[in-house]
């Protein structure tokens, strides 16, 4: 079909991808307008040209080939294909474009179609992500670090001067959001420099920086981060209608950044730096932005109640990001498919028995002809435990970790006897050449992966070829197991008290409704509770310092622990209270345990800041299924009451809740008790 040039060009130049047509000698047909934009030519400069002028080296001398081969065997090497290339402008400009090339027939000839899109901006945005891997990389390892030794004030100390560096300001903090008893907003400083200017403020700042600072006044430019949930710049600080005024004295405040950082959706703390040469922009809050998530992670940590939401949070995002990057990375190929499989199961896998399974089932796919074995670390001992094995092959089922080279140099290894100058001596190198892979993650070995074969030549070149494959495999179950353990750390530190180490009210609640589901099942079953309140326990913050209390509340643990069953649970359900639930215990051996607990109590002397405490005591109440209640709210409630009977009756006693009616008592008793004017 023939059509008019003017006509076909004018359909051309409304493409508003590159278009260029060229016949089978490579000759230039067709140079719509896009073209002329991207390449800089003018249609009359290149109409008729060989296309390889438009093409850098090694294209261009290769080109000429490409065309020769498909017209001869139709097998395409670059037609029917789409991939990113480097074109040539005008003028040497190499330009990265997205490259696709198709075959059409006019008159009988093949007529070659090449669409080409500029993909320059994603090539610079690639650029600029690698130029935050090492701000990534400090972060990784402060959070590493705090994992370890759990030193928040490090943690934000380190963080602060990490954002310090990367804006070039003078002084700044990060502060933790929380709420005064009105719900008014108020500052907590978790790391603030030291910008002392005289001998008071300097000794102000000893006392109260590695505690925190507390700043109520939300008229100032950090309390509007505070109000409006939003980022904050004042290059101008001292002349800006929402600045509050600075002491005299203090170090001169030119411009300013203020930035919020969330925990979930709640508002939980914020970032504030001053006085960038040149000011601060929108380019730094969203070069501050990797660091925030950081900082509310940081600030969920220190808050127990929330420390499974906030490790939820950062795992899934963690996954969602892992996902990504395997989207992007991922080859079409069997390999790939089998690796994202691994992933994908890996994922969903909530101990390492499941994950253990789900690599020896995936491995057999992905290593058809060797055996293997997968090698778990003990802790303790460091020595190595078959874990799960396939093949033929004979693989040692335990052995010390100096016994692997693999463990030993901290990357894969190869042993074939006399073909190797070391050998991993788990391995019978007189019958087979073996592969053993490290699983590192997050600098902590987890075990080893292992590759077997008879011992041939064949068998060395069979594990080679697989040795990448292998690495790739091995460094994807360490990740998961790294994630498992961070996952089941946080899982462990959620239902805790972090003051006594107790189980929280959390725990309480689930690991009671369990127990009571248990006993109902059970043919006479029965299940106690005791709660306990200090009596008069804010006379002693009072007197003599919340540290005080503190230490009296982690002895008070150590008793209920002491005297406790191996199945009996010690919960810390508030302030001052606490509630032991007592499984398959009659209601009378429960009172007794709670006199014997409020005697030894009763007795304690605590010695602490100086200061020798005695005299403490704390009232309880019992309660028992199904003698007094028949459901977890009643059981609490007939416990609550009988707590309640004991304060009334003047405190340091155990009282029982009786038989009858205890089930229809107002929870309101509880909150009458706690409003008498002397306190518990």
């Amino acid at each position: 079909m023939k059509y008019e040039a003017k006509t076909l060009h004018s359909i051309l130049d409304e493409i508003v991808d590159a278009l260029i047509t060229i016949d089978a000698t490579g000759e230039i047909q067709t140079f719509n307008k896009a073209a002329e934009d991207l390449f800089g030519y003018e249609r009359k400069e290149v109409i008729g040209k060989n296309v390889s002028m438009l093409m850098p080296e090694p294209h261009r001398s290769e080109y000429d080939a490409y065309i020769q081969s498909f017209l001869e065997t139709n097998e395409p090497k670059v037609i029917g294909t789409g991939r990113e290339v480097m074109a040539l402008g005008k003028g040497g400009r190499e330009i990265p474009v997205e490259l696709s090339i198709a075959q059409i027939e006019a008159g009988k000839k093949p007529v070659f179609v090449a669409t080409l899109r500029d993909v320059s901006s994603r090539v610079t945005s690639m650029k600029e992500l690698a130029g935050t891997h090492g701000v990534l990389d400090n972060v990784s390892r402060i959070q590493s670090q705090f994992i370890l030794d759990g030193d928040a004030g490090a943690a934000f100390d380190a963080l602060l001067d990490q954002i310090l560096r990367m804006t070039d300001s003078e002084y700044g903090f990060i502060g933790e959001i929380n709420q005064q008893e009105d719900g008014t907003p108020f500052l907590r400083t978790q790391a603030i420099t030291n910008i002392a200017w005289n001998g008071e403020t300097q000794k102000f700042y000893e006392e109260n920086g590695p505690t925190g600072m507390e700043f109520f006044n939300l008229k100032t430019l950090f309390g509007a981060v505070m109000t409006s949930g939003k980022p904050v710049i004042a290059n101008d600080a001292m002349n800006d209608s929402r600045r509050g005024g600075i002491p005299e004295g203090h170090p001169p405040l030119d411009a300013f950044l203020g930035m919020p950082f969330h925990l979930g959706q709640r508002l939980a703390g914020m970032i504030g730096i001053a006085n960038r040469p040149g000011g601060y922009d929108d380019e730094i809050v969203q070069r501050l932005d990797p660091l925030l998530a950081t900082c509310g992670n940081l600030v969920g940590a220190l808050e127990s109640t929330r420390q499974r939401v906030a490790a939820e949070e950062a795992l899934r995002e963690a996954n969602e990001r892992l996902n990504e990057t395997v989207d992007q990375m991922t080859k079409r190929n069997e390999e790939v498919m089998l690796l994202s499989k691994l992933e994908e199961l890996m994922q969903a896998c909530d101990t390492n028995e499941e994950a253990y399974e789900v690599v020896a089932f995936i491995s057999r796919q992905l290593f058809p002809g060797l055996g293997g074995a997968l090698y778990g670390i003990e802790e303790h001992s460091r020595r190595l435990h078959l874990i799960n094995d396939w093949g033929d092959c004979n693989v040692a089922t335990v052995f010390a970790s100096m016994q692997c080279i693999a463990i030993r140099r901290g990357r894969p290894h190869t042993s074939a006897g006399l073909g190797s100058p070391l050998n991993c001596r788990h391995v019978d190198t007189g019958s087979y050449v073996s592969l053993c892979v490290p699983l590192i993650g997050k600098s902590e070995s987890f075990g080893v992966l292992e590759l077997i074969t008879e011992k041939s030549d064949e068998g060395w070149a069979a594990l080679e070829a697989v040795r990448e494959l292998a690495v790739t495999v091995a460094r994807r179950i360490a990740v998961t197991f790294a994630n498992l353990k961070l996952s089941q750390y946080f899982r462990e530190q959620s239902v805790r008290d972090p003051l006594t180490n107790l189980y929280n009210r959390r725990y309480m609640n689930e690991t009671l409704d369990r127990e009571l589901h248990r006993a109902s099942r059970t043919d006479g079953g029965i299940l106690s509770v005791v709660q306990f309140d200090f009596d008069h326990f804010k006379q002693i913050n009072d007197q003599f310092g919340h540290g005080a209390g503190d230490a009296v509340l982690v002895e008070f643990a150590s008793i209920l622990q002491e005297v406790s069953r191996a199945s009996d649970v010690a919960c810390r359900v508030g302030g001052e209270e606490f509630l032991l639930i007592l499984p398959d215990c009659p209601l009378e051996i429960a009172v007794a345990r709670a006199e014997k607990i409020r005697s030894e109590l009763a007795a304690l002397k605590v010695v602490t800041g100086g200061v020798e405490l005695e005299g403490m005591t704390v009232s309880g109440g019992a309660s028992a299924y199904p003698l007094c209640a028949r459901s977890s709210a009643s059981l609490l409630r007939a416990a609550d009451a009988a707590l309640y009977q004991a304060k009334s009756a003047g405190r340091n006693r155990v009282c029982e809740a009786a038989p009858s009616d205890v089930t229809d008592i107002s929870s309101t008793i509880r909150s009458r008790a706690l409003s008498t004017p002397s306190g518990s």
